[in-house]
């Protein structure tokens, strides 16, 4: 954050305001991954249909560390905000039964957008508000149930552009840095292509020259755009889906940067893709524009 501050000063108050929440989301991942519970069965045969662990579960076993979450969460949401009662009437809600957090966060999963709506008007907020705090509340629970998930996630074979974990478009995509092993003549250059989930910020490998939107591998209809003092913060748009990715090339970083708050430093970026008619695979409240 105070790289980003440093680079790009117009985007200050944002970095600000995100700057504690995800912070916070960041604690909760770390407590959640070393607190076990029992793990959800991978099913070999969804995975290979492109169905992620998450697929139709009920999330229950989520549901200590989604109320834990929603405890730590909403009141800092609710002072890093100007507009923070939104946040407030929600924890509310959910400390009285009024919202359930578990249905709340199934609905994300599933894009059920009408559910979302339907369930903040029932508590009196607006959907836009509901989505960031399941965005941070869901996102803390399932990046801990990842890492507990480990060894068994790096066994199975996933080659789709969607989280095989919850099954959400990702935010970011990265190359990666030159591959440590220590036989020089094995010393690959770097650049394979990691996808960075959006909500659970999980990662995984994927193919370099498709589009993690649709899959389309035309080079004719798939572009990329950067800024010339900064060719390794780019936009790759797909003009068979209209969607676009950011993607950073680790190897141009001192040190590798937090993938969760690197887009918040990139919303530059979004405004350039939006502009041409492309629109992001994981909307997210700063880069959605009105």
């Amino acid at each position: 954050m105070a790289t980003a501050r440093r680079i790009r000063p117009a985007h200050a108050s944002l970095l600000d305001a995100f700057e504690q929440p995800l912070a916070i989301r960041a604690g909760l991942a770390d407590l959640f991954a070393n607190d076990p519970i029992p793990l959800p069965e991978i099913n070999l045969e969804l995975i290979a249909q492109g169905g992620s662990v998450l697929t139709g579960d009920d999330l229950a076993r989520l549901e200590p560390w989604l109320l834990h979450a929603t405890r730590e969460l909403l009141p800092v949401l609710e002072s890093s905000f100007p507009n923070g009662e939104p946040f407030r009437k929600l924890a509310t809600a959910a400390a009285t039964g009024e919202l359930s957090v578990r249905e709340a966060s199934r609905a994300l999963l599933d894009g059920d957008a009408a559910k979302l709506e339907a369930l903040g008007n029932a508590v009196g907020v607006p959907a836009g508000y509901l989505m960031l705090s399941l965005q941070m509340i869901a996102g803390a629970a399932i990046a801990g149930l990842a890492s507990q998930l480990g060894d068994q996630l790096e066994s199975t074979s996933w080659s789709h552009g969607s989280c095989p974990v919850c099954g959400s478009s990702p935010s970011l995509a990265t190359l990666s840095r030159k591959d440590d092993v220590q036989v020089e003549a094995l010393v690959g250059g770097g650049g394979k292509k990691h996808l960075h989930c959006g909500l659970c910020g999980h990662s995984w490998r994927f193919q370099r020259n498709a589009c993690a939107g649709c899959g389309n591998e035309d080079p004719h209809s798939r572009e990329v755009f950067y800024a010339e003092r900064a060719k390794h913060e780019r936009i790759e748009t797909c003009s068979q889906c209209k969607g676009y990715l950011l993607c950073v090339d680790l190897r141009e970083y001192e040190k590798d940067p937090n993938l969760q708050a690197l887009p918040l430093a990139l919303v530059h970026l979004d405004i350039i893709a939006q502009e041409k008619g492309f629109g992001p695979l994981s909307p997210a409240t700063w880069n959605t524009f009105s």
